[in-house]
């Protein structure tokens, strides 16, 4: 039973925030307006949602009046005493995040996670390997946030790890692979043909970067759909991806034709 009343209404989670009496709740003002942009569409529809780091629970009883009575709230802290909280309605579990058994203990409880919030231990590894872990074993469609980066960063500074800004930049290239690939093939071409014609020797001889050398696309570009930047914070949307295809609105090819189909087919699931 839960020791609270849910009152789950239109109101934005900030109005919900203000009026939260339920366990103390610690936010950056900013993040409520963040979390409405990216989290406002699973409202009403039952949503999975994993919470790392819970601290006195006020967080976990915010979602529950926001996503209504019938989302499964999970609760993952390393301090025991947040265990109480299970008495109130919220699946908890007490362990580390950055131990991969203890996250796939939660995965073989909970296979369908909408939606992931980091708000754990802040260290730039424990994040990035808590991503690594989940991201690819979360839903298809989904949303993954990531609080409080800055601590990451100011603690990467005198070590060779990368803080978890750092990470989410490489990301943020795989995202975009996929594009141009023939514009610079023809621009290899073009730079072989110049250096043939300045130099008077064989194509053959003249070395030029290969095209081929370029990143392929990889998972996490094609199950991503953006990733957004805010202040302290970063927010991955997942959503399947066809391949890269430019369209027009009349005179397509049949193969541009079902490289659009297939796009649309799976964004509608």
């Amino acid at each position: 039973m839960k020791s609270f009343a849910v009152n789950m209404s239109s109101e934005s989670l900030s109005e919900i925030f203000l009026k939260n009496t339920f366990r103390e709740c610690h936010k950056w003002a900013h993040y409520l307006s963040v979390y409405d942009k990216h989290l406002s569409c699973y409202r009403g529809k039952a949503p999975v949602v994993l919470e790392i780091g819970v601290r006195e629970g006020g967080s976990l009883g915010l979602w529950r009046n926001y996503f209504g009575p019938e989302a499964t709230i999970i609760g993952v802290d390393i301090k025991q005493s947040c265990e109480k909280l299970s008495g109130d309605g919220f699946d908890i579990y007490i362990g580390d995040q950055s131990d991969l058994a203890f996250l796939e203990h939660i995965l073989n409880q909970h296979s369908c996670i909408d939606i992931v919030i980091d708000d754990g231990s802040h260290v730039a590894a424990d994040m990035i390997k808590t991503f690594e872990f989940l991201y690819s074993r979360i839903n298809s469609e989904a949303i993954y946030i990531v609080e409080d980066i800055v601590p990451s960063i100011a603690g990467s500074r005198d070590s060779d790890s990368p803080s978890f800004l750092d990470y989410a930049n490489e990301l943020l290239l795989q995202l975009n692979l996929g594009f141009g690939e023939e514009s610079i093939a023809q621009r290899a071409d073009k730079h072989v043909a110049e250096a043939v014609a300045a130099s008077g020797k064989d194509r053959s001889s003249v070395l030029v970067s290969s095209p081929s050398g370029l990143s392929s696309v990889t998972e996490f570009t094609a199950s991503t759909e953006s990733i957004c930047f805010y202040p302290n914070m970063v927010v991955f949307e997942k959503a399947p991806q066809s391949a890269r295809s430019a369209i027009k609105s009349s005179g397509m090819t049949p193969g541009q034709f079902m490289m659009y189909s297939t796009y649309l087919l799976k964004r509608r699931g």
